[in-house]
Order: C-alpha cells, then sequence, then structure tokens
C-alpha cells in the first residue's frame, strides 16, 4: 500500500494479554501515523516487510505517545524485505521496556531508521 494516512486514533489494548502490538504495518510505502495515543502491552509500532508484499518505506510518525509494556518502537519481528527511511519526531514513550528496539530476524536490511 502507499501514501496512507493514520491520524488522531486511539488504540488501547488489554494489558493481561502480552501480544497485542498496537500498528504493524507491513510493506508500505509513504505512510504516516500522526496525532495518535497507543497503550498496548507489547510493541505499539512494529513496521514489518515480507518477501511477498515488498519493502517497507517512507515511514514518518509524528505526535505520537505510546505506552508499552514491551518496545514502544520495534523493527525486525518479521523483515525479510528492506525497511528503510523513517522518521520519528516528538514521540512521548513511557511506562515501556525500551524505547526502540531494532532485532534483525529475517533475511531484509533495516537502515536509514
Amino acid at each position: 500500500s502507499e501514501d496512507i494516512l493514520i491520524n488522531g486514533v486511539t488504540i488501547i489494548g488489554d494489558q493481561r494479554f502480552p501480544n497485542n502490538d498496537g500498528i504493524e504495518p507491513d510493506s508500505c510505502t509513504r505512510l504516516t501515523i500522526k496525532k495518535s495515543y497507543i497503550d498496548v502491552a507489547d510493541d505499539g509500532i512494529s513496521p514489518i516487510s515480507t518477501k511477498e508484499n515488498g519493502p517497507m518505506s517512507g515511514l514518518h510518525v509524528l505526535n505520537v505517545t505510546i505506552r508499552s509494556k514491551s518496545h514502544a518502537i520495534k523493527f525486525g519481528s518479521t523483515c525479510d524485505a528492506v525497511c528503510k527511511d523513517s522518521v520519528f519526531e516528538n514521540i512521548t514513550i513511557w511506562d515501556s521496556n525500551s524505547g526502540l528496539s531494532i532485532q534483525q530476524r529475517g533475511q531484509g536490511d533495516i537502515y536509514n531508521i
């Protein structure tokens, strides 16, 4: 998918369930996430890329608040194609194990984050 805007959403996940990511975009080009609130037990924003769907590029996240019991922003859960060119601005992270995690488990490259 291309040229996507997620604006002003609130995502509240049940803290009792450990595998509930907030937003997990798959192989998007030019995705903007802004003015949103994410409160989940797992990863807040977790971009992925699959061989079937192609690279993840041009992610822009701004003015977002993330509460996460795991990683607020995580790359690498599934990056079998390239994940590149991501910008994060004015992000508020609280009550999280980590702010940014890059854990490459696939064959694709992750760069320019």
